[in-house]
């Protein structure tokens, strides 16, 4: 299928209910047919439990989830829009932001520093669908992972960790590809001090494939029934 080009534009807080649809779209998609693998949300929000949180009280905890994400210190999302229809998110993508200069040397304003003594505001409770335990153990299995790949600079590559979505019914027409455009223009990218680093579903691997990324191991979760693969686009310094 032919290739466009698409614009991409900065994403905000206003655009996470979008970009929730669009991860369950691209959810949806994960090919059973093709691979042996479920995808994580699968253990992590299982059919046996759905019926501890109506559909609309999840959805609203995940939108909420998505704001917090796209509102941290520190991550920049970019998004592309469909062309035709208002408000559907066809591809995103968050990643690091560049930093130009150390935050501890920069002086702090008014507001910020009536925020540092503000009480935090406390965590919102996890909707009762969500196994808890399946997500300590995807978590604990890929910091294992990073640990053994990186060492003691594990947490560097977790830093640099991209994640993207894209629609499913505009796959091969080039949005992903377009969406790591940021990601290549990251100063410590083209500088050569820092690979871009993402773990990929058994979709998402194949995508990464295509752009450059190398498979440095392919971990399997709950017992083999599910897997993330760790993936590195080497620095230009390394090429």
């Amino acid at each position: 299928m032919a290739t466009r080009e698409w614009n991409y534009s900065p994403a905000g807080e206003e655009d996470a209910e979008a970009m929730v649809r669009l991860t369950t779209r691209t959810l949806a998609a994960e090919p059973q047919t093709i691979t042996k693998y479920k995808d994580i949300p699968s253990f992590a929000y299982p059919k046996e439990r759905q019926h501890l949180t109506p559909p609309e009280q999840l959805f609203a905890h995940r939108v909420q989830t998505r704001k917090k994400a796209i509102t941290s210190e520190g991550i920049c999302t970019y998004k592309v829009m469909h062309p035709s229809e208002p408000g559907r998110m066809i591809g995103a993508v968050m990643c690091k932001e560049p930093v130009e200069e150390s935050p501890k040397t920069l002086p702090l304003s008014d507001e910020d520093a009536n925020k540092l003594t503000l009480p935090p505001s406390p965590p919102a409770a996890p909707p009762a669908c969500l196994d808890l335990e399946a997500m300590k153990h995807v978590q604990e299995t890929m910091e294992t992972a990073r640990r053994e790949i990186w060492g003691s600079n594990g947490s560097d590559a977790d830093s640099s960790q991209p994640g993207y979505l894209f629609d499913p019914e505009f796959r091969r027409q080039g949005i992903a590809t377009q969406l790591m455009q940021p990601l290549f223009k990251q100063p410590e990218y083209i500088a050569g001090r820092l690979p871009i680093y993402v773990e990929a579903s058994p979709l998402g691997k194949m995508f990464s494939q295509s752009c450059g990324f190398e498979v440095l191991r392919d971990v399997e979760l709950f017992e083999g029934r599910a897997m993330l693969s760790a993936m590195i686009l080497r620095r230009p310094a390394d090429a």
